[in-house]
């Protein structure tokens, strides 16, 4: 089995312009996703769930055992743009991240090589603070937070 692990966490201001273009993408395909997503025309159900984007920013605080580093956003793309080009890309277990942040389901580690003022970048699955830290998703308990953030729906992320 694997986990995911988270690779940041986002200021106030980051989440905000993360929202912004979560609720752009699950408007270009059809019915709203979310109550507060744009609308459209035709249902696409990848979109429905599981929201990924590409996340560069500068680290403000560079986690430790719990918490991953926190990062003033530089830009959020869309996650087809990926993180190609960029020197450093991280998750939770002091070891380069791996495709979607998958890692072994073992205990967090502290990060190394992570300082305040690297530009860092990852692509991977968005999700709120409040679900991670509930450890289930709200919109279906019976699922493990990390373990299926593609079941994860635009619905309990932006609304």
């Amino acid at each position: 089995d694997t986990t995911h692990c988270r690779a940041f966490q986002l200021g106030m201001a980051g989440s905000e312009q993360v929202r912004e273009l979560a609720q752009r993408t699950g408007s270009t395909a059809g019915p709203p996703a979310c109550t507060t997503c744009l609308g459209g025309e035709d249902e696409d159900p990848d979109l429905i769930r599981g929201f990924r984007a590409t996340v560069r920013g500068r680290v403000t605080s560079p986690g430790d055992f719990e918490n991953p580093p926190t990062i003033d956003l530089i830009s959020v793309e869309e996650s087809s743009v990926g993180c190609k080009g960029s020197d450093r890309m991280y998750g939770l277990s002091s070891r380069d991240c791996v495709e979607g942040f998958e890692v072994p389901d073992v205990a967090p580690q502290p990060l190394l090589g992570v300082s305040v003022g690297d530009e860092v970048c990852a692509e991977g699955y968005v999700m709120d603070f409040f679900c991670i830290g509930r450890g289930t998703l709200f919109d279906n308990p019976s699922v493990v937070t990390l373990e299926e953030p593609e079941r994860h729906s635009f619905h309990c992320l932006l609304d």
